[in-house]
């Protein structure tokens, strides 16, 4: 009798110490699911922004309300329609690690926006696609009416009319493809172009021109990740020395003011020609950030929301060979700290 005791008692605590492991386990791997199902729409929600527009930008929502004037920091969800006027230019992060700027008389759609898939339909117009992958089982892709664009991380660059879609890859490698023709694909790699007209697959790889390569590049340079609040090339500064001249304190005024009437917090970067040493370019541009960064504390500014960072003359928009590429480089951008 005693030993049929034991054995229930051994028997149920058995039991009990089982279940007790299948639930700790069941709620570690809820506990992970939850984290992950968190994880992917926080990522999508934040990163979908208008970072920075110059003339006419218009977009559409799929709400039936038509087209609408953009602003800077206009959060975009699936199905928005962006769109350029001429003279016009709009970049967008689509994600963290995605960025679009489109070009004058542009027009991109939204299709997917969601963490595993981000499809962009090009219309027409130049756009420029700078993209890194999170992840292995990401899908990316660009279409036009011709065209489908698979990315495995990668800057491109879309050229879209009525005649088809010209493709460039500075690097990366993309998969081209016709819908016209699907089974016929091309890789497309480092530094090379291809076409793709009509019902016709893509032609073959070229190499690009060192000279399209340096135009494009100063391009993707000046693509903004970050909110712009302002940019100036007003703020002078005397020769090779972060002491700013009289002539630009109307425009610290301005800034200023600006900063009172938007509370946000501020990253004042500061660029330069790409003119003699690197190092003493990277220099000379961050102290002349500290310096503008003086300027609008002594104007009320309080310092805990500024911050500086120079990049001397590695993120040319210009043609350092020219005194107006030159002039285009000197710049100050302040960008919205998120």
């Amino acid at each position: 009798m005693v030993k049929s005791m034991k054995l229930k008692t051994i028997i149920i605590i058995s039991i009990v110490i089982v279940v007790f492991v299948i639930i700790i386990g069941v709620l570690l791997v809820l506990q992970s699911r939850e984290k992950i199902v968190m994880r992917s729409p926080m990522l999508t929600q934040e990163s979908s922004v208008i970072t920075y527009i110059e003339g006419p930008v218009e977009v559409e929502f799929d709400t039936g309300e038509g087209w609408q004037d953009a602003e800077i920091g206009m959060k975009l969800k699936e199905n928005a329609r962006l769109r350029t006027g001429s003279g016009g230019l709009a970049d967008l992060r689509v994600y963290s690690d995605g960025m679009i700027r489109l070009l004058e008389n542009s027009e991109v759609a939204l299709i997917d926006l969601t963490i595993r898939r981000q499809t962009i339909d090009i219309g027409v117009g130049t756009v420029f696609a700078k993209f890194r992958l999170l992840f292995d089982k990401q899908d990316l892709r660009f279409t036009t009416p011709n065209m489908t664009a698979a990315v495995r991380g990668t800057e491109l660059v879309f050229f879209v009319d009525e005649s088809g879609t010209e493709v460039h890859a500075l690097s990366g490698i993309t998969e081209i493809s016709n819908p016209a023709a699907p089974d016929e694909r091309i890789l497309l790699a480092f530094q090379a172009s291809t076409q793709v007209s009509g019902t016709a697959p893509p032609s073959d790889p070229t190499s690009m021109k060192p000279f399209r390569v340096a135009e494009f590049r100063r391009v993707f340079n000046g693509i903004h990740t970050k909110e712009v609040f302002l940019i100036s090339q007003d703020i002078n500064f005397e020769p090779n020395s972060s002491i700013i001249l009289a002539n630009s304190l109307k425009e610290l005024d301005e800034v200023a003011r600006l900063l009172k009437l938007r509370r946000v917090n501020i990253l004042i970067t500061g660029h330069t020609a790409d003119v003699g040493g690197t190092t003493g370019q990277v220099r000379l541009s961050e102290d002349r950030a500290a310096s503008i960064r003086d300027e609008l504390i002594s104007r009320g500014i309080s310092a805990k929301r500024l911050s500086v960072v120079g990049y001397g003359g590695s993120r040319p928009v210009g043609d350092n060979e020219s005194e107006t590429g030159r002039a285009m480089n000197r710049r100050v951008e302040f960008l919205v700290v998120e």
